[in-house]
């Protein structure tokens, strides 16, 4: 039997709610775009950009944002106003600010870093920006990349 010490794995949507927050940003990307007139599907075009991008920027937060300033500008035929750029910019950091909501069932434990407890094991955490926030006092947060 193989036993192993560590198992890491990406813990949105594992440990805690983080859809809601994609959800919302496509809905404001959505009225942010309607003074556009656009024809045609919209989130078709802001899927085939994410799929394109994560082998640059990888997943999470800022590749979504990128992928949508990215999609609005194609969409637009470069009309897009820097006023709703900066909407979009002001969106990524709501979503990366955003409280965490944990699933049931899952806690998280600061001692030597961060450490998740599920089902009555511990699970060593290795997470991004849009982690729980340690407790003052505790171990900085760990990183990731994409």
């Amino acid at each position: 039997m193989v036993v192993f010490d560590l198992i890491a794995f990406d813990a949105d949507d594992t440990l805690w709610h983080n859809e809601s927050l994609y959800k919302m940003g496509r809905d404001r990307f959505h009225k942010l775009l309607a003074k556009y007139q656009l024809q045609g599907a919209i989130d078709e075009r802001l899927d085939e950009t994410e799929d394109r991008n994560v082998r640059y920027y990888g997943y999470g937060v800022m590749s979504f944002v990128l992928s949508l300033i990215e999609t609005a500008i194609e969409l637009t035929g470069g009309q897009v106003s820097g006023n709703d750029i900066a909407e979009l910019i002001s969106l990524s950091k709501e979503m990366l600010i955003a409280e965490v909501r944990l699933f049931d069932g899952a806690e998280v434990e600061y001692r030597d870093g961060a450490s998740v407890w599920v089902g009555g094991r511990r699970i060593k955490a290795v997470y991004g920006p849009q982690a729980p926030p340690p407790p003052p006092g505790a171990p900085g947060r760990p990183s990731c990349g994409p």
